[in-house]
């Protein structure tokens, strides 16, 4: 079920939010994306799955506060995206992408929550490039 989306619209998966809150390549390019958002321009969304992965993957490199206040920013609605829950369908969607091929089961949410929404993934993990060439989901490459 694609739904009406506006220029602009994506789905982050957590290499981009990850890159900016690391201050890696493409940081720049995803706060240009939470500006837009914040001006209402776009609707950014990410799955909760992802919000989980960007959580335990600032932990586990050393930056906890840095994860507890993402989930804190988040849950006040200070970060502009949209957090979208993983339901029955999302999940077996995602099970679906994931058997078909090779990317990671947190990046198969992303994949089928912007298949989902009709609007590309904003991301530089390279496990997006099969999907992207099968025509499954476009995508912005930071």
């Amino acid at each position: 079920m694609r739904l009406s989306s506006k220029p602009g619209d994506r789905v982050l998966d957590a290499y981009a939010l990850l890159a900016f809150f690391q201050g890696e390549k493409g940081a720049s390019r995803v706060a240009s994306a939470l500006a837009e958002a914040e001006k209402g321009r776009c609707l950014l969304s990410i799955s909760m799955i992802n919000v989980a992965e960007v959580f335990y993957r600032l932990c586990k490199c050393g930056m906890p506060e840095a994860a507890e206040s993402f989930l804190e920013h988040l849950k006040r609605g200070e970060i502009p995206v949209e957090t979208v829950s993983a339901t029955d369908r999302r999940v077996l969607s995602a099970a679906r992408l994931k058997a078909g091929f090779r990317l990671s089961l947190a990046d198969a949410f992303a994949a089928g929550l912007a298949a989902e929404k009709g609007v590309p993934v904003l991301t530089g993990d390279p496990e997006f490039r099969a999907i992207l060439e099968a025509g499954v989901v476009d995508v912005e490459w930071l």
